[in-house]
C-alpha cells in the first residue's frame, strides 16, 4: 500500500495514523511529531492529507490539467468541450514550461517537479497579467528546482511583459530574469534592489 508521511523536525513523542480509501488501493497516512502537540493537531494534518490526495484523483493528464485552468477549477467542467484552440493554448504552455511531450501522461504519473511545472502551465493559459509563486520549489531537489527556474526564464522570454512575485527562502532558486530582489528578515525589509546589488 502507498504511504504518505510527514515528519516534524523534533523528538517524536506522538505518532497518529488514519487510513482511507484512494482509487483501487489503502493508503496509510501517518504523522509524527513532538510530545507537545495534540491529537487535535495532528487530526488536523491528517485530514488535510486525505483533502490533498482527494483532489489528485481528480487530474487528468497533463493536457486536461491545463485546460482546467481556462475555467479556474481542478477539472475542466463537464458541460464543456474544449476546443481546438484552447487545446493550442494549452499545448503552447506545456511547452513554454518545457512539458510538451506526452501531454495525455497522467499526473500522478509525473514526478514533483514534473507536477510543478505543468501547475504553472495551468495558471499561464488564463494569460495573467500577474503571475504569485508562493515558495514553488520547498518540496523539490535540486534537479527540480533548476529545471523550474530554467521554465520561469523561458517564461520572460515569451512574456517579458508578465510580472512574476516570487516568494523564496533560497536565493539560489531565482531565475536569471530576475529583474529585483527583496530581502526580509521577521518581516521587515533590509535590502531591496537589482540582482546584482544584493
Amino acid at each position: 500500500p502507498g504511504q504518505t508521511r510527514i515528519r516534524l523536525r523534533f523528538q517524536f513523542h506522538f505518532r497518529r495514523e488514519a487510513r482511507f480509501r484512494h482509487e483501487h488501493r489503502q493508503d496509510r497516512l501517518t504523522a509524527l511529531g513532538p510530545e507537545s502537540a495534540t491529537a487535535r493537531d495532528f487530526d488536523r494534518i491528517l485530514d488535510r492529507l486525505r483533502q490533498v490526495c482527494e483532489l489528485r484523483r481528480h487530474f487528468g493528464s497533463r493536457l486536461e490539467t491545463v485546460l482546467a485552468g481556462l475555467w479556474g477549477g481542478i477539472i475542466i467542467p463537464p458541460s464543456v468541450e474544449p476546443s481546438a484552440c484552447d487545446n493550442a493554448a494549452a499545448l503552447r504552455e506545456l511547452g513554454v514550461v518545457g512539458m510538451e511531450t506526452r501531454s495525455d501522461a497522467e499526473m500522478e504519473r509525473l514526478s514533483s517537479g514534473e507536477q510543478m511545472r505543468v501547475l504553472l502551465a495551468r495558471a499561464l493559459v488564463a494569460q495573467p497579467e500577474l503571475l504569485i509563486l508562493d515558495e514553488p520549489t520547498t518540496a523539490l531537489d535540486i534537479a527540480a528546482r533548476a529545471s523550474f527556474a530554467e521554465a520561469l526564464d523561458r517564461l520572460h522570454a515569451e512574456r517579458p511583459a508578465l510580472t512574476v512575485l516570487l516568494d523564496s527562502h533560497h536565493v539560489e532558486d531565482l531565475p536569471r530574469a530576475t529583474s529585483q530582489i527583496l530581502l526580509l528578515r521577521e518581516g521587515r525589509v533590509v535590502d531591496a534592489g537589482p540582482p546584482e546589488n544584493a
